[in-house]
């Protein structure tokens, strides 16, 4: 088992001559739809003659200085829509017309953009949409062209989406028809360990934020007065929940999400995950089944510095064609000093530094182990040492043997040792889930691990009203073993969580560690929104891309989109050698990217 980790149109001279589609590059996009683009018609002026000026006098004018009455407009106030003589140039023009006893006024016909920003509360903080400096994906450009994708399906495979969330609600897919009522599926239930799928692909508490934050970037309600905007202000957000609460999950928990989502109608699928090792033949063919019905499949580079070229990167450096790898830019447009990279892997850069975008409302407490109480004196707390990423740290401890930390003696004969706490987790409507990572080692099949809770706020051992969660025999050989088990059951004022060890006769092992204990809540019709950073929060800016143009473009196959994305992006050139492309993608340089058309040949006569 695999382990993954979070980390326009085409211009044709009809003279028996058939022009190739135009090709336009990110300098002249910018020219065309920046602020330099003009502010006037270049040929023509507005001119108001005073009062009284009769027509006859009007023409006089006109004729002296070389114009040519276009149209008279205007009700109030009338005007003469004039165009000027071939060459003149404009200030010459308005200087002239000043200069003329008849005229009142003279001004050009200035052009008005249409400017389709939203107006979301919280707009200003998407850099990677709108940046002052220019380093951005130009969406408001491209919105100009589209904000509306409601007619593609994007599947985020990740840790679940809190479809209840207010700034998602209204732009997730609706499966209902299809059998999947809660937009979408979950395909690894309590956690990796225990894959039980299931009809509801909601988090399992606001721990499991990665997902909501993805899918917010790619379409969050844009234009509503509330929050943020995705890349697409309209769409169709499939939830298809591949990871766990710790971002774990496995080859089969990821193929099988890969083939839901392409049976349901999903376009693009993102995924903001990967795994650096050896080549997965299965993970591989799960590309090309979404490859074979014309799916697009965004990914993430990875967050560990490396070169994907040398140290492989999954599924980054599979080599599909409707593969799009992502690696993340700060607000320089500077590779992220976390980000990987590969001129031969990677494709494009995208915003992956600082990104907000929303998250579940809830709670994620991590329990400081104290107040929990014991039968006896077998379990009780300790300082003991782990090495956390090579460093080593001391952590509050729940512990059986009371020396468990020096790994010198072993629990009792006969044990029924337990120790419990309540917890209050009332006063909410969402999940709630429990995390803890114990170090286990007890005689195989003689004696066990118990973990259990009791809504009612009694002792969940005692045969009254328990809820069994977990029996473990045997050891985890001191590996970082983790549980997450499900406590919608529990959202009670009187929730009580507790763990129990029972022992026969016979041979006593080292015990019971546990360092680590949370509990997180999620909360329905949550508005929360907080700061991220990542390839993983890169990706979505591109999935939210491949969206906008598949929906602007019907037609599009993923080759195109993927053509689209690569050569439409801004250059970029502290991407220089670090990907293939040196771009960053770009909203508007995908929309305006023209594939030529190739088998066309020009017949002269």
């Amino acid at each position: 088992m695999a382990r993954f980790y979070h980390h326009l149109s085409i211009l044709n001279l009809c003279v028996l001559l058939i022009v190739p589609a135009a090709v336009f590059s990110m300098e002249q996009i910018a020219k065309v739809h920046s602020g330099t683009r003009p502010s006037y018609v270049t040929d023509e002026l507005l001119v108001k003659f005073k009062p009284g000026v009769e027509k006859t006098q009007q023409t006089q004018s006109l004729s002296a200085l070389g114009s040519k009455e276009i149209q008279r407009v205007g009700k109030k106030q009338q005007f003469s829509r004039i165009k000027l003589k071939k060459g003149q140039a404009m200030q010459q023009a308005l200087e002239a017309y000043r200069a003329d006893p008849n005229v009142e006024y003279v001004q050009p016909n200035y052009l008005y953009y249409a400017q389709a920003v939203p107006d979301d509360t919280d707009y200003s903080q998407l850099w990677g949409l709108s940046n002052l400096n220019g380093n951005d994906i130009d969406a408001e450009l491209a919105w100009d062209q589209i904000t509306d994708c409601s007619n593609v399906i994007v599947a985020v495979l990740d840790v679940g989406v809190d479809y209840t969330h207010q700034d998602l609600v209204t732009n997730m897919w609706d499966g209902s028809a299809a059998g999947y009522p809660n937009h979408g599926y979950d395909l690894i239930g309590e956690s990796v360990y225990n894959s039980i799928p299931d009809n509801d692909p909601i988090p399992m508490g606001a721990v499991e934020n990665h997902g909501t934050h993805v899918a917010g970037t790619i379409a969050a309600v844009g234009d509503n007065a509330n929050g943020i905007t995705g890349v697409c202000w309209q769409a169709q957000i499939m939830s298809v929940r591949v990871l766990d609460s710790v971002g774990t999950g496995s080859t089969l928990n990821i193929i099988q999400g890969i083939e839901f989502a392409v049976d349901n109608g999903a376009k693009v699928i993102n995924m903001s995950l990967g795994f650096q090792g050896a080549f997965d033949t299965a993970f591989s063919n799960a590309i090309n089944y979404a490859r074979d019905n014309d799916v697009v499949v965004v990914v993430a580079a990875g967050n560990s510095g490396t070169d994907n070229d040398t140290t492989s990167f999954y599924p980054c450096n599979f080599t599909q064609a409707n593969l799009v790898c992502v690696t993340a830019l700060n607000q320089n447009y500077s590779l992220a000093s976390f980000s990987n990279y590969g001129v031969s892997s990677v494709d494009v850069g995208a915003p992956g530094v600082d990104i907000f975008s929303t998250v579940p409302a809830g709670q994620t407490i991590r329990d400081p182990l104290t107040g929990w109480t014991t039968n006896n004196g077998h379990w009780t707390t300790d300082q003991c040492n782990y090495l956390v990423d090579g460093v080593s740290t001391t952590l509050t401890t729940l512990v059986n043997p009371f020396n468990w930390c020096d790994q010198t003696g072993t629990y009792v004969d006969n044990a029924n040792d337990k120790i419990y706490k309540t917890f209050d987790l009332a006063g909410g409507s969402g999940q709630a889930a429990l995390f803890y990572q114990p170090f286990i080692e007890t005689e195989a099949g003689s004696d066990f691990f118990f973990t259990a809770f009791d809504a009612t706020g009694g002792d969940p051992f005692d045969g009254v009203n328990d809820n069994p969660l977990l029996q473990f025999s045997g050891t985890n050989d001191m590996n970082n073993l983790y549980f997450i088990h499900d406590l919608m059951a529990c959202r009670t004022n009187m929730c009580t969580v507790g763990f129990r060890l029972t022992s026969d006769v016979g041979l006593e092992l080292g015990g019971i560690g546990i360092p680590i204990v949370v509990i997180s809540t999620l909360e329905k019709d949550g508005n929360t929104y907080v700061t991220l950073q990542g390839t993983s929060m890169a990706t979505p800016h591109v999935a939210g891309i491949a969206a906008m143009v598949r929906a602007y473009n019907p037609a599009y196959t993923y080759a195109d989109t993927v053509a689209a994305i690569k050569q439409g992006g801004e250059y970029v050139g502290a991407l220089d050698g670090f990907t293939s492309t040196s771009k960053a993608a770009n909203a508007m340089g995908t929309q305006s990217y023209i594939n030529p058309p190739t088998g066309v040949t020009a017949v002269v006569e």
